[in-house]
């Protein structure tokens, strides 16, 4: 029996590669990637039981890690955009599905609308609306817009929707011809 660490009072230090297996970790980074290491300390320690001590420097440094795979993961994700969108546009005759690239061939934005709701325009009502939603997603910082309209039983039906990566007219005017 090992008798050497009987009256210790040491404590653990965990390593950033064990941090980043640890399931509530990685979810709280995913969550918020900006999360302080004080918050991830008390997170896994309230839910997991598990100190991760006063060691904030390694906690940083897994958060990073955590949130560049994240990252990875993503934007392997919007390269297959286009090619979904030219399949939903192939399997919905009439609908528009497009996805336009920036200069180094990244998706810069995208737009879906589908034929059922651009076919429902003679019925709808004429009241319109856009509404924008800020992406809280840490590796995804756009905007999704989308244009409303009322449907014959005043119900709110959506037209269409976009993805952009800012707020503004450029993007708007892009959205609205569509």
């Amino acid at each position: 029996m090992e008798m050497g660490h009987l009256n210790c009072s040491a404590t653990a230090k965990p390593t950033k590669h064990q941090m980043i297996e640890l399931a509530t970790f990685v979810s709280a980074v995913r969550a918020s990637g900006s999360l302080s290491a004080s918050a991830l300390v008390s997170q896994v320690q309230e839910r997991d039981g598990i100190s991760l001590g006063k060691h904030k420097p390694t906690v940083y440094r897994a958060r990073e890690a955590v949130n560049e795979v994240a990252g990875e993961i993503v934007q392997r994700s919007v390269e297959k955009i286009p090619q979904l969108l030219a399949e939903f546009a192939r399997l919905n005759s009439g609908s528009t599905a497009v996805a336009e690239r920036d200069g180094d061939g990244h998706v810069k934005r995208a737009i879906v609308i589908g034929d059922v709701f651009a076919a429902a325009v003679e019925a709808r009502q004429n009241v319109l609306g856009i509404d924008c939603a800020h992406s809280k997603c840490p590796v995804y910082s756009g905007v999704q817009m989308i244009l409303v309209g009322r449907d014959g039983n005043l119900k709110n039906t959506t037209i269409a929707f976009a993805l952009v990566p800012t707020e503004d007219r450029d993007n708007y005017a892009w959205f609205l011809p569509s």
